[in-house]
């Protein structure tokens, strides 16, 4: 952070989901506002969709675990993959054929659009990608429920945020 701080940065966007765990205690160490890339997804959600009452998440193993988005979100219910289903996920992400490797059409982006299938006959009446790489996929025409991408939505407000220190 001392570096971001001694090359004059003003704010500061985190664009990985599991990483804002972290949130409180980078924060603390710098006098630079860091976007909390979780809380502006849960702002966007209450504000676009008042009326969800399920959503369904696709994220790592790691951003589940920390509850991140479980505990940002109030009265919604979130939805997440089963056992079987997130071992797809995670194979999609860091699979030798996943997104990390570079694949974004085959069975990476077959198996999370099952995935999806999955959450949405469950109730999720949107989707969150919950995973920076998932946005790679460009599945939004393919799936009948909104794709919330934290992503997009801290590039929004970064840029929302730049424009107001122009």
């Amino acid at each position: 952070m001392e570096t971001l701080e001694n090359a004059g940065a003003e704010v500061i966007a985190i664009p990985c989901n599991t990483m804002h765990y972290f949130y409180r205690e980078l924060q603390n160490s710098t006098r630079i506002p860091i976007i909390n890339m979780i809380s502006e997804t849960t702002s966007y959600i209450h504000k676009a969709f008042p009326e969800i009452k399920k959503i369904g998440l696709l994220a790592t193993t790691g951003t589940l675990m920390t509850r991140l988005y479980h505990d940002s979100i109030d009265g919604i219910e979130i939805i997440t993959p089963d056992e079987e289903l997130q071992e797809r996920v995670m194979n999609s992400i860091y699979g030798e054929e996943g997104i990390k490797a570079g694949y974004i059409e085959g069975s990476a982006r077959e198996n999370i659009l099952e995935v999806i299938e999955v959450l949405i006959k469950e109730g999720a009446e949107a989707i969150i990608l919950g995973c920076t790489e998932l946005t790679l996929l460009s599945i939004k025409e393919e799936v009948p429920v909104p794709l919330i991408d934290p992503s997009q939505i801290l590039a929004e407000v970064v840029v929302k945020k730049a424009r107001l220190q122009i």
